[in-house]
Parts: C-alpha cells; sequence; structure tokens
C-alpha cells in the first residue's frame, strides 16, 4: 500500500489518513478491504515525509463519539505529533 500511496501522493493530491485508534482489521462497509493498523498508518506518514509529501498529509480522527474520548485515546493523538 505504501509505493500506491506515495505514487498517488507524486500527483499532487491531498493524502488524507483516517480513524487513528480504530484498532481493527475488518471493516465493516466492505469485505474487500483490510483496515491498516495504527502502526501501518504512521507508517505511512513517515514515507510520505522521507519522500518530500509533508506538504500533501491530512490525519483526521473521529473524537464525536463518547467512546473515542477515553484517556489513552490521547496517546495515539500524541504519537502522531512525534513521527
Amino acid at each position: 500500500m505504501s509505493h500506491d500511496l506515495l505514487e498517488f501522493a507524486k500527483t499532487g493530491t491531498i493524502c488524507e489518513l483516517d480513524l487513528f485508534g480504530n484498532e481493527t482489521s475488518y471493516y465493516e462497509l466492505s469485505d474487500n478491504f483490510d483496515m491498516p493498523s495504527d502502526a501501518a498508518r504512521i507508517q505511512l506518514v513517515k514515507d510520505l515525509v522521507s519522500e518530500g509529501h509533508s506538504d500533501s498529509i491530512t490525519i483526521s480522527h473521529d473524537l464525536h463519539t463518547k467512546h473515542r474520548l477515553v484517556s489513552y485515546e490521547f496517546l495515539i493523538i500524541e504519537r502522531l505529533f512525534y513521527l
């Protein structure tokens, strides 16, 4: 997936990564997609930065639901800022 994302970034498109903290391999909206882990998402961000695409990255996180507002969730957000 990293190679495809890097090729996509070369087109000048903004690459958005979402769902940090959602550690599940099953994506309920599609049986044909394996959900990446936080570690895999962070590696994608590192790959984009190392290839000079830091200005093409958008990171989002869904904090709109109560179960995502527990204290350990903020550790995931903190990890993103210390790549």
